[in-house]
């Protein structure tokens, strides 16, 4: 049972090792960004370069596709048994799920 708990505590030991060196790493990993970040702001400083010049866009203004059809609404092409009216776009509506839709379609 001493083997057991000292297998265990050098585990632990080594885990917390590891979890020093990530630790590590990423500070330095960050420092060495953080020091070629400002190498390039300096040398674009004197030179003139802007952002632009590089043909980069601003990320803040992320365009995000949207549909154009988005929006708008079409007429009803099915009617439940209560009344209730579905164009088929989105969620099948509870009253339709494994239903032969024909009996449902609006005669147009």
């Amino acid at each position: 049972m001493d083997d057991i708990k000292e297998l265990e505590a050098k585990r632990e030991a080594s885990l917390k090792e590891a979890a020093d060196y990530e630790r590590a790493i990423a500070e330095s990993k960050e420092k060495w960004r953080a020091a070629h970040i400002e190498e390039v702001k300096s040398l674009m400083a004197q030179r003139g370069i802007t952002i632009a010049d590089l043909g980069a866009t601003d990320v803040s203004e992320k365009k995000t596709r949207t549909s154009k059809l988005k929006g708008v609404r079409v007429a009803p092409k099915f009617k439940g048994p209560n009344g209730e009216l579905w164009s088929g776009r989105g969620h099948t509506p509870p009253w339709a799920k494994g239903q032969d839709m024909e009996q449902f379609k609006i005669a147009a």
